[in-house]
């Protein structure tokens, strides 16, 4: 089943409070990623704020990289799945689609971006694995795998990809390649949200 970025621009589903979401929820959780290529480069994620639209759980994150802020993300969460809402400081339109609930092995969908030139258009191909038991610097967790194929509108493949992701943790880890080169990142620590 493929959904192309028009299709993507329907209304973003409900939650079903009674479905686990894969992003924390909670202001004040964090995660803390260890990018392996990178000298080992620890990228900071805070959940800023909380907010329900149209039943839906919206996440908005504070980013660092190695103590550098970078923009915020903004991240839905619903009973259908995860999608990316605004990344490096922009609002997407529509709405990337990361995740599909519940979770089919084999479920395809893709997005197509525009660019301003033929280097930056790309098409995301998204295909839903199994879930699987991920070990991480920051425990064992169960985890949905999704496949994500990033190609560019010349034709080159910019990102080939596996991402494991956790009810209620988001992203524990990350593989294959980007721009053709080695690439890992798995989570180091994940601190829940301080008790009220």
């Amino acid at each position: 089943m493929t959904c192309s970025g028009l299709l993507a621009a329907a209304p973003l589903p409900k939650t079903d409070s009674r479905v686990p979401l894969y992003v924390p929820v909670e202001v004040g959780a964090k995660r803390v990623m260890e990018v392996k290529e990178r000298a080992n480069e620890e990228r900071v994620e805070t959940v800023k704020a909380v907010d329900t639209k149209d039943g839906m759980t919206i996440v908005t994150l504070d980013r660092q990289a190695d103590g550098r802020e970078l923009p915020p993300e903004v991240l839905g969460a619903s009973d259908t799945g995860l999608f990316r809402l605004a990344s490096d400081g922009k609002k997407l339109d529509p709405p990337h689609r990361i995740l599909r609930l519940p979770a089919r092995p084999g479920d395809k969908w893709e997005i197509r971006v525009p660019g301003e030139t033929l280097r930056l258009t790309h098409t995301n191909e998204y295909e839903m694995g199994s879930e699987e038991e991920v070990t991480t610097p920051a425990g064992k967790f169960r985890a949905v795998r999704v496949h994500r194929k990033s190609i560019r509108g010349d034709g080159r493949v910019s990102m080939d990809l596996d991402l494991w992701i956790a009810p209620n943790v988001g992203v524990v880890k990350v593989a294959g390649k980007l721009d053709g080169e080695d690439h890992e990142q798995v989570l180091k620590s994940f601190t829940p949200a301080p008790k009220k």
